[in-house]
């Protein structure tokens, strides 16, 4: 239902996330009979701490992101990155560095929202394709969001299972160093990601 839905257009992935609650409410409470009201107020409970918690993170990470724009800091920072080299893949190495290291602190959709404009223009006078360059961004910041000390996803991790941050990094690490890897296949070998669009 809910991958059919989304697939078809009847509702965004946001709303399915909404109907999936529901489904699951329906099923505890009327079909299987074991799910108790006390039962939802704590998952409401649960529900509330995590998304404060995240939105927390979320919230210092966009105030951070509107200082860096109003300072002026993100467009020094794109002039230092443009400036190394004209090889695309000079370019391309320094953005994931850069990229890496900002979504340590930064959330990613204020990452995206501040440097892409800036950097763009850089990305099509270098021949970059902009399908390229966009997948290896979200790609960094999906790295970042894993690692501390403003991993959203690792906070997230951490809260619902009860989890030590420490324990989650030791546990996380093999995982990370395969997205590196990943990381640098995408940024060195563009048809992995443009071939689909081509076709």
């Amino acid at each position: 239902m809910i991958i059919g839905g989304i697939r078809f257009g009847i509702f965004t992935p946001t709303e399915a996330g909404a109907i999936a609650v529901v489904f699951v409410i329906i099923i505890g409470a009327v079909f299987y009979r074991e799910m108790t009201m006390k039962d939802i107020a704590a998952s409401l409970l649960e529900t509330a701490r995590s998304t404060a918690s995240v939105m927390l993170i979320i919230m210092t990470c966009s105030a951070l992101a509107w200082v860096l724009t109003n300072e002026q800091i993100a467009q020094d920072l794109a002039v230092v990155m443009t400036g190394f080299s004209d090889n695309p893949y000079i370019f391309l190495l320094i953005v994931n560095l850069v990229l890496l290291f900002l979504g340590m602190f930064i959330e990613g959709n204020a990452a995206i929202i501040v440097l892409v404009p800036l950097l763009m223009p850089t990305v099509r006078l270098l021949g970059i394709d902009p399908i390229h360059f966009g997948v290896m961004m979200i790609l960094n910041l999906a790295i970042g969001c894993l690692t501390p000390p403003m991993g959203t996803v690792m906070f997230v991790a951490t809260s619902i299972t009860g989890t030590k941050i420490a324990d989650f990094l030791r546990e996380v690490l093999p995982l990370l160093a395969a997205l590196i890897v990943v990381l640098l296949m995408v940024t060195f070998i563009p048809a992995l990601t443009t071939f689909l669009p081509a076709l």
